[in-house]
């Protein structure tokens, strides 16, 4: 199995760091000096999937501004109404 961070850029860095992950997730929620999209992006959310038969069963932590956190599982990666969601505010 392998793990991939696609950063707000685009960019794929395959088997990350906690590091690269650290950095990642700054870059998101701060203003970074060195960066060139520091703070742009208001919510962060963490994605997990795992194959099950021939379908990707998905599951999403998301924190969004304003101290919404929701947990999202979807059976099929495709599909658009999640299986499960719960939701607190933070």
């Amino acid at each position: 199995m392998s793990t991939v961070i696609t950063t707000h850029t685009g960019d794929n860095i395959e088997e990350p760091t906690p590091e690269n992950i650290r950095e990642t997730i700054q870059t998101l929620v701060n203003d970074v000096p060195d960066s060139t999209g520091g703070g742009e992006e208001p919510n962060v959310w963490l994605s997990y999937g795992i194959e099950v038969g021939e379908e990707w069963q998905e599951f999403t932590l998301g924190y969004y501004k304003g101290g919404l956190l929701m947990f999202t599982v979807y059976e099929c990666e495709e599909d658009l109404d999640p299986s499960f969601e719960v939701q607190a505010v933070v």
